[in-house]
């Protein structure tokens, strides 16, 4: 048996994140989605490593945030499954029925979200809900509501003598319940944030909680406070107990650790944002993860169940090849920065990250105390790229601190935002802190985007999806507001078993048409002009002579600098200050050029200058290369031209004499040489022009069908990335609105489109949107 856990199978089959993992038997795995489905999973026959999908549950119409099992009684000899979820209704499920039949009991009485389930050897049922409250079930009924916690009840526990409970909450503080009487027994104070999850420690003498303040806790019943497990570098959403005694925790930071004696000993690092969910499978110690991806994992430490090498070398090569954002390293700054020599120097710990300059790109690595080696884990991006700061009354900095009003009369509350945070996320912080309902949770976050408009869509990765509505990436038409005063029931959800909403037999109304999408322009506006400045004034410390910049051109880039960092806001730039940073783009060599690219980038957000004939020749498109300032430069480029819409001036250029060309040149791409930046960048520009098709300012039918021709290479090419797929299927629709096209290319496009939906998994915006551009 190896110390260590080692992937033993990643099993596909959500289309949205996994947001709850229960691992009760060794023959039986749970997970709980935001595809509003729960599935039961069991081993392969032949296959130890494998696991097959036994049934999919979906008696909920909304996501499943919480999965448990209960044992088996005379009844159901095979125990039940219960899902909890956001249409507040808990559902008991015989894991041995046939799909689609009903659950065998339904259990009604939260007013919000249930997202916190677990059930007692008895088979009475715990469970915690945004309305506040925990609730005790028995024989299918509600015996004792558990009020006093100010803010959502995120994780709940039965103690193993069956005669009380544990809830933890948004209000920072667990709390220890009479299961016979409902009373409160104790309250526990610690944690400086939201408590996210319990475990219980040998067999039930102590317990373990974890929180969004990113730190593990263990406490005696009695509220003392044994040991803090300091580690991870952002919230911490789940932990478990390991029959070794070991603890096992999940969070944002992408990895899973596991820890014994106080210490980390391993780290799984995921090729996901958020592990929500983690779960110990008591008789084998095998762990399941639940992850932003939609991918149920599961490690063990025993050989004999291990993948297969090339399922885990591609693992780790799926691991190493994401793009971690320069803030979610820890305390780490830019200037912690190490020269490759590093990685020959071992670790002080296990899960120990640092970031190595690699050329001019950088890596964060990880050290495995277990291997005694260091596994590189993502590229950082966005070293030059956050906003400038701004002082929040906690006295952290962030991107941006919003007044919202909330009440007349009342002065505005403050809201903080980081640009590359999740805003659903952000949202859910200002209205726990402020205790305002989270029914309020989807306006916050229109609020947010709507007052960000020309940031990057989504974080750098473009990969991660909020644990609420999924709505952080990219979607068409969401750019109205909601209805003012719309609270728990907004968006038309009716629950027909609270009355929150009259039962209706008539059929679901039809989707709402996406098709056509006229705008917004999609574009890449931020820019940290210090960090550019910076880079540019140190790369001309080591530059040929003969292109070395004077003092007075370091200076005309600090007023183009000035004019970007203000919004374009102000005196237009002069032009010969704009022909040193034209110099610069095309003048010096590919390796130290691209600050001077990326605040051009910016510029043209604001200036309507000359963009493809700059751009493309600076990034030396079409031609790919594996070194890392090539995939840089064509990234920056392609921002660049999608920045170019956002000015009339631009957006005449790009539809005037430069169409044709612009569109030729990207009908050229090299796609397998573009990194997944460039990929959602050149499918954004892809999307701009389509607005301008659909709006009728192409120039001729012939730039039509080239960029036709473009947007199916995107859907021909594009493997991988949802985020690139759906940019260019609203292009195609739009394009199909507009008439653009011969019948031949039309028929292309809509086979390409309905096979870019399979290998995406039908994620269900791409599923509704093949479907609409078929029935065009």
């Amino acid at each position: 048996m190896s110390s260590n856990f080692v992937l033993s199978a990643s099993l596909p089959g959500h289309s949205a994140d996994v947001r709850t993992v229960s691992f009760p038997k060794a023959d039986l795995l749970l997970s709980g989605s935001r595809d509003n489905t729960a599935r039961i999973w069991r081993p392969h026959p032949s296959a130890p490593q494998a696991w097959d999908i036994a049934r999919t549950l979906t008696a909920h119409d909304r996501f499943v945030n919480a999965v448990a099992y209960a044992p088996p009684n005379e009844m159901f000899p095979e125990g039940l499954v219960v899902t909890a979820g956001q249409d507040r209704i808990i559902n008991l499920h015989d894991p041995t029925a046939p799909d689609g039949s009903e659950p065998v009991l339904t259990l009604v009485g939260h007013d919000e979200n249930v997202c916190a389930l677990d059930v007692a050897a008895n088979g009475d049922v715990l469970s915690g809900s945004w309305d506040s409250t925990a609730r005790i079930w028995r024989g299918g009924k509600e015996v004792h509501v558990l009020k006093g916690h100010q803010a959502s009840v995120w994780a709940v526990r039965w103690l193993p003598d069956g005669q009380s409970v544990l809830t933890a909450s948004a209000d920072k503080t667990i709390r220890r319940w009479s299961a016979s009487t409902g009373k409160l027994l104790h309250t526990y104070t610690g944690h400086a944030d939201a408590v996210r999850g319990l475990a219980l420690l040998e067999g039930g003498l102590w317990f373990a909680s974890c929180s969004n303040d990113a730190e593990i806790r263990l406490w005696t019943f009695d509220g003392d406070l044994i040991l803090t497990l300091s580690g991870h570098t952002s919230f911490v959403y789940a932990v478990d107990t390991l029959a070794s005694g070991e603890l096992v925790s999940a969070s944002e930071d992408r990895s899973v650790k596991v820890w014994r004696d106080g210490e980390c000993v391993q780290t799984l690092t995921h090729p996901a944002i958020s592990i929500w969910s983690v779960s110990a499978c008591p008789a084998t110690g095998d762990i399941a993860t639940g992850a932003s991806d939609g991918v149920v994992r599961v490690f063990t430490r025993d050989p004999a169940r291990w993948a297969d090498e090339a399922t885990r070398q591609a693992f780790e090569k799926q691991v190493a090849e994401q793009s971690i954002n320069s803030q979610q390293v820890g305390d780490l700054k830019m200037s912690d920065v190490k020269g490759p020599e590093a990685l020959a120097q071992d670790g002080t710990k296990d899960g120990q990250v640092i970031m190595v300059r690699e050329g001019t790109a950088v890596a964060a690595h990880q050290w495995s105390a277990a291997t005694r080696t260091w596994q590189k884990i993502g590229d950082v991006v966005d070293a030059v790229g956050s906003s400038r700061k701004q002082l929040h009354s906690d006295g952290k900095e962030y991107d941006y601190v919003f007044d919202v009003d909330i009440a007349e009369g009342q002065p505005p509350l403050k809201l903080p935002f980081n640009a590359n945070e999740n805003p659903y996320v952000a949202a859910q912080r200002f209205l726990l802190q402020h205790e305002l309902p989270l029914a309020y949770i989807d306006q916050v976050v229109q609020f947010i985007e709507q007052n960000t408009k020309g940031v990057e869509l989504g974080p750098s990765s473009n990969e991660y999806v909020d644990p609420y509505t999924g709505a952080s990436r990219y979607r068409a038409g969401t750019g109205s507001a909601p209805a003012a005063g719309a609270g728990a029931g907004a968006g038309g959800f009716v629950d027909p078993f609270t009355g929150g909403g009259a039962y209706s037999t008539q059929p679901a109304p039809p989707k709402p048409s996406v098709l056509p999408v006229k705008g917004p322009f999609l574009s890449f506006t931020q820019a940290n002009v210090a960090a550019i400045e910076n880079k540019i004034r140190q790369l001309n410390e080591s530059i040929d002579p003969s292109l070395k910049l004077s003092d007075g051109q370091l200076d005309a880039l600090g007023r183009v600098g000035a004019y970007v960092g203000a919004g374009g806001k102000g005196a237009e730039v002069k032009e010969e200050d704009v022909a040193v940073l034209r110099g610069v783009v095309q003048g010096w060599p590919e390796a130290e050029r691209f600050p001077a690219l990326d605040l051009y980038r910016a510029l043209l957000a604001h200036s309507a200058l000359p963009s493809t004939d700059i751009l493309l020749p600076a990034s030396s498109w079409p031609a790919a290369s594996p070194a890392k300032e090539r995939q840089t430069t064509q990234m920056l480029a392609l921002r660049g031209l999608a920045n170019a819409f956002r000015t009339e001036g631009g957006r005449a250029r790009l539809a005037g004499a430069d169409a044709e060309s612009t569109l030729d040149a990207l009908a050229q791409a090299q796609w397998e040489g573009l990194n997944k930046l460039a990929r959602v960048a050149f499918a954004s520009v892809a999307f701009n022009y389509s607005v301008l098709a659909v709006t009728g300012k192409l120039p001729s039918p012939t730039a039509g069908t080239k960029l036709l021709n473009v947007v199916q290479l995107v859907l021909e090419k594009e493997q991988a990335d949802s985020e690139t797929i759906y940019r260019a299927l609203v292009a195609f629709g739009n394009l199909l609105h507009a008439k653009e096209g011969f019948p031949a290319q039309v028929k292309r496009g809509k086979d390409l489109a309905r096979a870019a939906a399979v290998r995406q998994g039908a994620e269900q915006r791409i599923r509704d949107l093949v479907d609409e551009v078929g029935r065009l």
